[in-house]
């Protein structure tokens, strides 16, 4: 819940030393494998401690759940994966977008 208010707080640009909406990947977007490779739940990714599978996310992990976010508030998702390192990026915010996503989070997952 943390991660996706800091999300959606730099896509209203109020984190500090942001500089307005602009919103800059450390790993492009356009690079992600979706082959299941890392995978999920796996430690992955910089740590500056050990990591154990059983109590937490890989810092992959958490990469593929704000790129996922942002493709669902964002209008102009699309141009995330366009971007290179470090290029700039301006969510266009889609309330819809944002409502059908609170809806899903808070009806939970099907089984």
């Amino acid at each position: 819940c943390r991660n996706f208010e800091w999300q959606m707080c730099a896509v209203r640009g109020l984190l500090n030393w942001q500089g307005g909406g602009n919103i800059a990947f450390a790993r492009a977007p356009k690079t992600m494998w979706l082959d299941g490779y890392p995978p999920f739940g796996h430690c992955s990714g910089w740590t500056d401690a050990p990591c154990n599978d059983q109590i937490g996310f890989a810092n992959d992990d958490i990469f593929y759940l704000e790129v996922c976010l942002f493709s669902q508030v964002c209008s102009n998702a699309q141009q995330m994966f366009k971007l290179g390192v470090g290029d700039r990026f301006v969510c266009d915010f889609d309330r819809l977008g944002f409502e059908e996503l609170k809806r899903q989070l808070l009806e939970g997952p099907l089984i």
